[in-house]
């Protein structure tokens, strides 16, 4: 039931959420921070994952 109202929701605002969402990363961006090197075992929340970053 209340995934099905989750689904009209989405559907009737998601421009809504979209315009939102995009406010609030515009809102909280840090300038001068940049992404450093990114380390990945190939395990996410200890899944095995298949990932562009995991070590070869």
């Amino acid at each position: 039931m209340f995934g099905e109202r989750q689904l009209h929701h989405e559907a009737l605002e998601g421009s809504t959420i979209d315009d939102l969402e995009a406010d609030a990363r515009r809102r909280l961006a840090v300038k001068d921070r940049i992404l450093g090197t990114i380390e990945c075992a190939g395990r996410h929340h200890g899944e095995i994952v298949q990932c562009k970053y995991a070590g070869a």
